[in-house]
């Protein structure tokens, strides 16, 4: 990163811009998925063929790998807030990993079975519950909301491993088989609700208790692709973001429907389909840990300023102020002229991959 000129009516953190730094090897498939740990220090990565890469941030150095199965590749993955779980879903499985050490697997969950049709239920997304606090105990994990939401295709359901992962574990379940094929999760900042985004370009809000559903938006015209919540630190009331495939970004307030405020990424001539001739649109999205930038992805990275409607940073509650984005930077992809697939901000806040 690297500091502009000075200016007195400009707010102090919006005078940086993201620089190339470098560029990790290894992978040698199109990354499918990125996370990092709340802490910033571990990047866990993912591609078409199947393997699962750990990087340690403090020297971006390969800490782990994990060697996949093209047919059965991983789609999603997860760490928990206190840097202890690692998991990473497969169609057919969920792996529980220990983070840190040799990144060994814990325990894995088997798909659910479609009760209709006797068929298994593929693994969409998972997602930890932000609000998890955990200690150590020697017969498990105690703590406060330890809650994991996974959906499959027929169900969304949240699971509690206060008490350890196992198959039977405690989870509450709701059917979604009447919803179209969900297609990313996300807790908001307090852990009581559950967001998921859809195929049909709808986002539904859920209790993470109860699972009722609370609200049905019609968020995109097509498909959902990404879900983003801003941080449970940030200074101003909590927000999600959605993005779809009609290259639109929307950000929402909890209990409203209606979109708070919406901006529209100009799609390039090969921007939008991947290989497969699948539409793409926003592949993915991502808050600062100060809920100061929103980081999304298409053709290129955009890096949006999350401000006040007068173009002030939102201080305090928020309430009533309403929010914007401004576009701050644009960043091309290095080395490669293909769509960009996953990205996200590291939760040191000064790194983006």
């Amino acid at each position: 990163m690297g500091d502009s000129k000075e200016t007195d009516d400009v707010h102090r953190d919006f005078r940086w811009h993201h620089c190339f730094n470098r560029m990790l090897t290894g992978h040698t498939k199109a990354i499918t998925t990125l996370c990092f740990c709340r802490s910033g220090g571990w990047l866990v990565s993912t591609d078409t063929s199947g393997d699962l890469r750990v990087w340690d941030t403090r020297h971006w150095a390969e800490a782990a790998k994990l060697k996949g199965d093209n047919k059965d590749p991983f789609v999603s993955c997860s760490i928990a807030p206190t840097s202890r779980w690692l998991v990473a879903a497969r169609p057919s499985q969920l792996m529980i990993l220990s983070c840190g050490g040799r990144w060994v697997t814990d325990a894995t969950l088997p798909v659910m079975v479609n009760p209709e049709t006797n068929e298994p239920s593929k693994w969409c997304c998972v997602e930890f519950s932000p609000a998890a606090v955990e200690v150590n105990h020697e017969c498990g994990l105690l703590g406060s909301d330890n809650s994991m939401a996974a959906v499959s295709t027929t169900h969304l359901s949240v699971l509690d491993y206060s008490g350890g992962w196992f198959k039977d574990m405690p989870r509450r379940t709701h059917s979604i088989f009447r919803y179209a094929t969900a297609t990313s999760v996300a807790f908001l900042p307090c852990g009581t609700w559950v967001v998921t985004g859809h195929g049909d370009g709808q986002v539904l809000l859920w209790s993470a208790y109860a699972l009722t559903l609370e609200r049905k938006i019609p968020a995109h015209a097509g498909a959902v692709t990404c879900l983003a919540v801003t941080p449970p630190s940030v200074s101003y009331e909590p927000r999600f973001a959605s993005g779809g495939v009609d290259h639109a970004i929307c950000v929402w307030r909890q209990g409203e429907e209606a979109v708070e405020r919406a901006v529209r990424e100009q799609p390039c001539a090969s921007d939008g389909d991947d290989r497969s001739g699948a539409q793409v649109g926003i592949s993915a999205l991502s808050f600062s840990p100060d809920g100061v930038w929103l980081l999304s992805a298409a053709k290129e990275l955009s890096i949006w300023r999350v401000c006040g409607v007068a173009g002030l940073p939102l201080l305090g509650s928020g309430l009533g102020l309403g929010l914007a984005l401004e576009l701050h930077q644009r960043l091309a992809p290095v080395g490669t002229g293909e769509v960009v697939r996953a990205a996200a901000f590291c939760g040191e806040g000064q790194s983006l991959v």
